[in-house]
Order: structure tokens, then sequence, then C-alpha cells
């Protein structure tokens, strides 16, 4: 695993002549904020219960990425994005177990080849958290090409004050966020972008309605289908 410190340095731990490796990051380790993260083909980064992995810059995962799941007594395995200074680009197949970013004003870029994916694990959750004025904007690594999400329903997940651009979500469940927190720049799928429903705001009876009973609130829907 290469990591780019805070400073700009490298530091390297050993692929172990191409022999599988694996690496942690544990609660106790103090020195965790890093610059780029790169895993390699043969190796296994491993973010323990209550450890947070800062990362201002690029995470490429060419390995495996196994972040431990919280429970009663300990918080999941944490990977923070934050430095708004710095662009971070996102490659690989990865499930973060729990995904931050409340640094208004990042931009993170996803790649878009046919294997790079950015998931949530089953269970998991993912934090995007920018301010009025200053988004945190989500965009493909190449401009106009499509990057892919996955987010199952069993993720919780945080939305507010983004800006989001060629996102493919179909691998996964439907993203639904609030229109006035969140800009739809375009090329968009399987998110939903809801209006805010207001007193007096029509029904419309449903096309797909279940039967003909008028006083069957599901064979109603709001301004947003749903």
């Amino acid at each position: 695993v290469f990591w780019h410190l805070a400073d700009g340095s490298e530091w390297l731990t050993t692929d172990n002549d191409g022999q599988p490796t694996e690496i942690g990051i544990s609660a106790e380790m103090t020195d965790t904020i890093v610059r780029d993260v790169r895993i390699p083909a043969n190796a296994t980064l491993v973010v323990g219960q209550d450890a947070t992995l800062t990362v201002r810059g690029d995470f490429t995962n060419a390995g495996a990425l196994r972040a431990e799941a919280g429970d009663a007594d300990h918080a999941a395995g944490e990977i923070a994005f934050a430095d708004a200074s710095l662009d971070s680009t996102v490659s690989g197949v990865n499930a973060f177990q729990l995904l931050t970013c409340t640094t208004p004003g990042k931009t993170i870029r996803f790649a878009t080849g046919a294997d790079d994916v950015f998931g949530i694990a089953a269970g998991g959750s993912l934090t995007l958290t920018g301010e009025e004025g200053s988004m945190i904007n989500l965009y493909p690594e190449n401009p106009g090409e499509t990057w892919k999400i996955r987010v199952p329903s069993t993720a919780t997940r945080s939305l507010t004050y983004l800006a989001v651009s060629n996102s493919n979500a179909n691998a996964g469940d439907t993203i639904s966020v609030q229109k006035a927190e969140v800009e739809d720049c375009g090329g968009n799928e399987n998110w939903l972008f809801l209006s805010p429903i207001e007193a007096g705001d029509p029904m419309v009876w449903r096309t797909d309605a279940a039967n003909d009973n008028w006083f069957d609130s599901a064979n109603w829907r709001d301004k947003n289908g749903k």
C-alpha cells in the first residue's frame, strides 16, 4: 500500500515481493491523515472499528478494501475525504463501510472505467455534507463520461448541498435527495431530485393503482411521483 503523507512525502508499505499483503488502520493510530492512497493488486487495506483514515487527495484501489462494520459499542471503520484545496479522484471497485465528506467546496471525481464502482457496503453509511453556496461536487474523472455508484437499500445516507453530474446509480437503490439541497447537473440515472411538498399541492391518481378505491392512499401520488 502506498501513502502520500500530508506533507507530500511518500511512505511505502512493501508489497512483500509480490506476495499478498494486508495493512490495518486501527483506532490506536494517531497519524492517519494522508494525501493519496494507492492499494495495489496484491494488497488489502483494513480500516478497523473506531478508526478514521482521512484522505486529502486520490484513493486508488486495485486490490481490496475491508472496513469493519460497527456494532453497539464501536463505530464502523471510516474513510473521510477532506481538504477543498485538492480534488480527489476515486477509482477501483470499492464498498466503503462508512464514507464521509463534510468539507464544503470539496470536489470528488470518480473513475469511469468498466470496472470502477463507488459503492457503499450493505448496512454501511454515506454522509456527504456541504454548505449552501459551497457545495461538494461529485463529477466524473473524464467530463461527459458516466461514473457508477452503488448504494444498497440497507445503507443509510445523508446527502446535502451537493452538485452531481453523470452518475449512474442503477446498480443500487434509488438515491432520493432534496432538489433544494442537491443540484442535478445532468446525466444522472436512478437519482430522484425531490421538490418540497407544500400545503395545497395536488395529489394525482396513479396509473398503476392496484384498485379503484379512491380512499386508498396508495392509489395516489404527489408531484414527486411518491
